[in-house]
Formats: C-alpha cells, sequence, structure tokens
C-alpha cells in the first residue's frame, strides 16, 4: 500500500511538472518572465493597431520558463525590412551564434513584446540580414542608423509598414511628434507594455547648450526633442519617432535614466535616398538573383534526369 501511495504522488508531481511545461512553452503568445528594464519615462499606454509599424527586437533565453530580454525598438518600412539604429545592430550588441539559431529575432503583432492581448498573438521573424550605418560613430553618436531584414513578410494582422520621411521632409522647431517604446515603472509588475508620448522638435542650438558638456554633439544629421518629465531609456532605442503618419526620427541617445534631458534622435529623411533606399534595392536584387539561381538550376537538374529517364526507358 505504502509502495502504491508513494507511485501516485511521483505520477502526480511528474503530470504537474508537464503541464506547466506545456503551459509555458505553448505559444508565443503566453506571458512569461521579463527582463527588460527599458521604459519611456511618463509615457502612455497604447495600441497595436494604432502603430501596426513597431516591433521590438528581443533576445530569446530558453529555460524551463522561456524569457524574453528587449534590446531595442523598431519600425517595419518594407514586406522584409525594419528600421533600427545602428548601435542596436553592431556585432557587439548583437551575438551571429544567437542569430544563427534564430534566438534574436523581430517580434511584431503585438502591444506586448512578450505576451497576447485582445488577440494580437506575437510574430517572430528571423534576421537574414543586418547593415549598420558604415560611419555609425559610436562616441558621436553620428549617422545612428541600420537596417534588418527578415526571411518571414511582415503580413499579420497588426503588421504594417509606416512611411519614411522623403528627402528635404523639414523638422520645424516646436511642432510635435510621437516617440514610441515599451515601458516599465518600478511599481508596475504587468508586461510591459507599448508606450507612446508627444514631444516637441527642441532647437538644435538649444539641444548643443544642453549636452556642451559631455561627449559627442548635435549634428546636422540629429534632431533633438523634448518634454517636461520624459526621457526614453535603455532599450527604447531604435525607435521611432512620428509625425504626419511619416517616421521621421530614430530614438539614438540620452542622458542616462532617470535624468531628465532632450532625447535625440537620427534624422531619416537624411538618409532616405542616399542610404536607405540604395541598400534595400541592392539586397532584394541579390536576393531575388540568388533565388533565380536556384531555380534555374532546379531545372537543368530535372531535365538531366528526364533524359536520363528517357533514354533509360524500355521502347
Amino acid at each position: 500500500m505504502v509502495l502504491f501511495n508513494c507511485c501516485r504522488i511521483a505520477i502526480y508531481i511528474m503530470s504537474i511538472v508537464i503541464i506547466l511545461y506545456l503551459l509555458t512553452n505553448e505559444s508565443d503568445c503566453k506571458r512569461v518572465q521579463r527582463r527588460s528594464e527599458s521604459r519611456i519615462m511618463n509615457g502612455v499606454s497604447t495600441s497595436i493597431k494604432k502603430y501596426k509599424f513597431m516591433v521590438s527586437l528581443i533576445k530569446l533565453k530558453q529555460g524551463f520558463i522561456t524569457e524574453y530580454e528587449l534590446i531595442c525598438g523598431g519600425s517595419i518600412i518594407r514586406k522584409h525590412w525594419v528600421l533600427t539604429a545602428a548601435h542596436c545592430i553592431t556585432s557587439e550588441k548583437l551575438d551571429e551564434k544567437l542569430l544563427k539559431k534564430k534566438m534574436i529575432v523581430i517580434r511584431g503583432n503585438s502591444v506586448y513584446f512578450d505576451s497576447n492581448i485582445n488577440g494580437t498573438c506575437a510574430k517572430d521573424h528571423s534576421i537574414i540580414f543586418r547593415r549598420p550605418h558604415g560611419s555609425y560613430g559610436l562616441k558621436s553618436g553620428n549617422n545612428d542608423i541600420g537596417l534588418i531584414k527578415v526571411q518571414e513578410p511582415f503580413n499579420g494582422k497588426f503588421e504594417e509598414p509606416i512611411n519614411i520621411a522623403p528627402p528635404g521632409y523639414l523638422v520645424t522647431v516646436d511642432q510635435s511628434g510621437i516617440m514610441l517604446g515599451w515601458a516599465h515603472d518600478a511599481n508596475e509588475r504587468k508586461p510591459y507594455i507599448l508606450k507612446h508620448v508627444d514631444l516637441r522638435i527642441f532647437d538644435k542650438s538649444n539641444c548643443r547648450q544642453v549636452f556642451r558638456h559631455i561627449k559627442g554633439e548635435i549634428t546636422d544629421n540629429m534632431i533633438c526633442a523634448a518634454k517636461e518629465g520624459t526621457n526614453a531609456c535603455q532599450g527604447d532605442s531604435g525607435g521611432p519617432l512620428v509625425q504626419n503618419n511619416f517616421q521621421i526620427g530614430i530614438i539614438s541617445w540620452s542622458l542616462e535614466c532617470p535624468k531628465i534631458a532632450p532625447i535625440v534622435f537620427t534624422e531619416v529623411s537624411k538618409y532616405t535616398e542616399k542610404w536607405i533606399n540604395p541598400i534595400i534595392a541592392n539586397i532584394d536584387k541579390k536576393n531575388e538573383l540568388r533565388r533565380n539561381k536556384k531555380r534555374i538550376t532546379f531545372k537543368i537538374e530535372e531535365l538531366k534526369i528526364s533524359s536520363i529517364w528517357h533514354f533509360l526507358k524500355p521502347n
């Protein structure tokens, strides 16, 4: 009887373990443990339905419970392309082995980078190409812009590209813009939810004065924007600044949180024709040529097999 009861207890414990495992690994839509301390200070919770172009660059940590670590934000600008900051995708930032194992991915289609809400099931996209700007300056922060190409197209219900600012787009002081990123307050126990905040474009000369005692400079390729009590923090980098349904900026840098300061963005319009569009066109063309070569090779092999079969086939 004692042995029988021990067996029942062992089976019961094993069943609980299996159920817990299935629950924590059932779907990408499940809520899981979160590690990121990233936040937009004093932002307001929003909906992915409103900002379908918003995606996250995340690292998956497999274990008994899968953990997702937020690396950076980004925005969908083409069916297979994401715009982000250069410092988010350097070799020092992203481990090539983890990329190949699909442990670092682009996640879209959800207001949570690690969860599901109102049917917005998160969709993962494996990274097949990344290109930080060749003249990105780590110390200066200049040319802080990068591109990511994914294998799987952005075709989710809540995945759509945003238009990027065209060359010559005029960014005017005191105009408003919307900054987006994932947030976490010290007392908040909910999953990190997408937040937005309205900013005002800040005069560059005043911005230079604010940052005059730190290394780096405010270049002509940058935008400053600010709001009292607001800052962008680690992990919000790479996210967009949006105005009139155009992405006009990429979150680049500011003072370390929780200090309040203007936020520095890469000005997208300075790179649209000279850098973004040429790279996308070039890589897409190479990929298409590669696909065509594979199709031709396959057809040739088919013809060879057909010819051999015809020769060997008995009359």
